[in-house]
């Protein structure tokens, strides 16, 4: 069976080849993916479509603007999706049918700005408030369970991270600007990554994964303090988000979703 970490880490060709396998048109503002094979397609900034792995569309969400512009979705478990409005620092929880279960407004909750959110290894939600420089893990009804050391303590320049990361009890900040920071469960900061400016970075499987405008990929193995840079057949140029799965590379672009499978 394909697995994409174990391809890339032992993928010694000057080019990664993968094969085209699905497109589905349309005109999407984002779009994210989760560990069965579905997509959801954000439409407009305000809706949310699922297709499966048949490219049928199983479900759709739509927001009637209260909350703003969606800024991303978390589908990391298929079961509950976390919708984040950055604009108003909102969170709403679905279910795998896209049912709104819960709303957080995290101001009321003391955390007046969220840079980024990530559904937490035990289903609670990591948020970093840019106000504080803190990571925090709350509860779905928004309560603090914990929250770490104030950033501005630890690094000279606090991060202001793009994305977090959950995978195999580490938890991963990528800011742009200073690379890959790993923290424990508890918020205490270990390691430094300075690979800095990947596009789309990912955590799959404890490897760091990310990619150039160009058609260059980036990976590393949590660990190491060096990365792999290598060419592939897909062209990222134009593209307005690109994902990474155990099995394909999904490939955003203004009017299409292209999904590519290695050989």
């Amino acid at each position: 069976m394909f697995c994409l970490t174990s391809f890339l880490l032992a993928a010694q060709d000057t080019t990664l080849t993968a094969k085209p396998l699905k497109t589905i048109e349309g005109v999407y503002t984002d779009f994210t993916t989760d560990a069965t094979g579905n997509v959801y397609l954000v439409i407009n900034g305000t809706t949310i479509r699922k297709v499966d792995n048949n490219g049928d569309s199983v479900g759709v969400f739509n927001d009637v603007k209260r909350y703003g512009k969606i800024h991303s979705v978390d589908a990391s478990n298929p079961f509950k999706l976390l919708v984040f409005y950055y604009e108003t620092s909102t969170i709403i929880v679905l279910d795998r049918f896209l049912n709104a279960r819960q709303v957080i407004d995290l101001r009321q909750h003391h955390i007046q700005q969220a840079k980024a959110i990530r559904l937490s290894y035990d289903n609670n939600i990591w948020v970093y408030d840019e106000v504080e420089n803190k990571i925090k893990k709350i509860n779905d009804n928004g309560e603090l369970l914990l929250e770490s050391a104030d950033l501005r303590n630890v690094f000279d320049q606090p991060p202001t991270p793009t994305f977090i990361f959950d995978d195999s009890r580490t938890l991963y900040l990528y800011d742009t600007a200073l690379g890959w920071l790993a923290f424990d469960y508890y918020g205490a900061f270990q390691k430094k990554y300075a690979f800095t400016n990947w596009k789309d970075a990912q955590v799959l499987d404890k490897t760091l994964i990310g990619r150039d405008d160009s058609s260059n990929m980036f990976w590393a193995k949590a660990g190491d303090f060096n990365y792999t840079k290598k060419q592939s057949n897909i062209s990222f140029g134009g593209a307005l988000g690109v994902r990474f799965s155990m099995k394909h590379v999904y490939i955003l672009y203004p009017h299409r979703l292209e999904i590519y499978e290695a050989p």
